[in-house]
């Protein structure tokens, strides 16, 4: 599985996208992305992944974390948007500063990104 990092330029703060309600972690903020289909890079999926999910071309940079629960490995990546991302897959989107992204219930998966951008010089 792959997520995506977007920070607004202005203000440092980070995009987060709530499951819906019913499904696994629905409720639950997480950075938004998903699987990596065969033949794929990391980088193509999270691409496809946000265009499908947020209707924005992503430019993929650097890995941040990587994190894992009982049943996926999440590898999360800084993104930059072109365009204005549209809830399209999930319920809601919000900008988050990264101080209060441990303020928003999210994944098992999520939280080693969460740590990386709330600690941006300890290594995670």
């Amino acid at each position: 599985m792959v997520g995506g990092v977007a920070r607004r330029e202005s203000d440092g703060a980070v995009l987060m996208a709530r499951r819906p309600p019913g499904g696994r972690h629905g409720g639950l903020w997480e950075f938004p992305g998903g699987k990596v289909e065969a033949g794929e890079t990391d980088e193509q999926a999270l691409a496809r992944e946000l265009l499908e999910e947020l209707g924005a071309v992503a430019e993929v940079g650097a890995l941040i974390a990587v994190g894992q629960d009982e049943r996926i490995e999440l590898w999360c990546y800084a993104v930059r948007l072109l365009g204005e991302p549209q809830a399209l897959d999930h319920d809601a989107l919000c900008w988050v500063s990264p101080d209060d992204l441990r303020a928003l219930p999210s994944p098992p998966a999520d939280q080693p990104t969460i740590d990386a951008l709330a600690h941006p010089h300890r290594r995670v």
